[in-house]
């Protein structure tokens, strides 16, 4: 092997070991989290419409947790039999992925208000 193959091979594992410990922190200090919706009641839309509605309301939820973190409610490990995430307005013939967008943030407004009644109990959105 030359000088030269050596130093391209030596260049290539400092690179690879360089990006493994600049990924293994992030990967190991992000939580897991899993939520199962088994029933979404949305009156008023077309029922084909639900599937669309549906990845929309994933996709979004999931870009909030990401970005803006776990409410302190479900960063414990905890089990809701039910979720009030209130209410949300919308114009007719708004796209199903808007509707799924909306959804999601009542979602998680609906989270953030369960993480503020455990610490102020009797609070607004007090779901025990």
């Amino acid at each position: 092997m030359s000088h030269r193959e050596r130093l391209r091979r030596r260049s290539k594992e400092g690179r690879e070991n360089s990006a493994r410990s600049s990924r293994a922190p992030f990967l190991e200090s992000r939580p897991s989290i899993e939520i199962r919706i088994e029933e979404l009641a949305l009156n008023g839309f077309q029922p084909a419409d639900r599937y669309r509605i549906g990845a929309a309301l994933e996709n979004e939820l999931t870009r909030m947790l990401t970005e803006q973190g776990m409410p302190q409610a479900i960063a414990d490990s905890i089990e809701l039999t039910r979720l009030d995430a209130g209410e949300f307005l919308t114009t007719p013939g708004e796209p199903p992925s808007m509707v799924g967008n909306q959804v999601a943030r009542a979602v998680y407004r609906g989270l953030e208000q369960i993480d503020a009644s455990r610490r102020f109990p009797g609070a607004k959105g007090d779901q025990s």
